[in-house]
């Protein structure tokens, strides 16, 4: 009869992680949470590494009960000033993101939408990539409100197509068997976005622009009135040149005595 193989000690974090990652390849979330078991039991720092790292193998599974419980566990964890002495974790957007993902293959956008949620309580403010994942969540449940929300929120606060290749099956997503009158005119108004951000950004830097013409008058004219004018001109067309070289036309506005 052939003996068990007896798992190999954990020695260090890398270690740790290495073999984490790669059970979650292998689709392997028992196994991977076995591991992460046996590394906190031998007095490794659970650092937050190691948590995005057991969460992604959970979401390469679908497991996102599991996921969740993880997460609330590595939140607490760092709380409490962290597991086997470290100093605590402080959470970041790919941790919330990783358990987020784990919600996609049984479509649980509620899950998803609390932990997106969960993630502002936090002080994590939410990536392109995690409000992508929110929104491919929602449209795989069907629930179009939340998803047009979380793809609008991205869109306004972090760009169009921001996050890639998820925002882009976040978006097939909701083509596909979505409200299809209302996905469209989000479409619309999302492609008309960029360019009516770009034409406010250049109105405002020459409304900026003509503003500091204006004053930059107004000192010459000042300087003149005063008896100072030839020697102030030149102070002028230094200030311009950090606008492109408008101070130049300024200073031919304002013959030197």
């Amino acid at each position: 009869m052939a003996m068990r193989k007896r798992p190999q000690p954990i020695r260090d974090e890398q270690q740790l992680l290495r073999a984490i990652q790669k059970l979650g390849r292998d689709q392997d979330w028992q196994q991977a949470m076995d591991v992460f078991a046996r590394g906190r039991q031998a007095g490794i720092r659970m650092s937050l590494r190691v948590y995005s790292g057991a969460l992604t193998a959970l979401a390469r599974s679908g497991r996102w009960r599991e996921a969740t419980a993880l997460l609330e566990e590595a939140l607490a964890d760092g709380g409490s000033g962290g597991s086997s002495g470290g100093g605590g974790i402080a959470p970041d957007a790919a941790l919330f993101t990783a358990a987020i993902s784990a919600c996609e293959e049984d479509a649980q956008w509620e899950s998803a939408v609390r932990l997106l949620s969960a993630a502002r309580a936090a002080g994590v403010e939410p990536d392109a990539l995690m409000l992508a994942k929110v929104a491919t969540v929602c449209a795989r449940a069907r629930a179009w409100e939340e998803c047009l929300a979380a793809l609008t929120e991205m869109r306004e606060a972090r760009g169009l197509g921001a996050a890639g290749e998820p925002y882009d099956e976040a978006v097939e997503a909701c083509m596909n068997g979505g409200p299809v009158d209302r996905v469209r005119a989000w479409l619309a108004d999302a492609l008309r976005a960029p360019l009516a951000d770009k034409r406010r950004a250049r109105e405002e830097r020459a409304a900026a622009a003509a503003a500091a013409r204006a004053r930059r008058r107004k000192a010459s004219l000042a300087r003149a009135i005063d008896g100072g004018g030839g020697g102030g001109d030149g102070g002028d067309s230094a200030e311009g040149g950090g606008d492109g070289g408008e101070g130049g036309e300024d200073a031919a506005a304002v013959p030197a005595r």
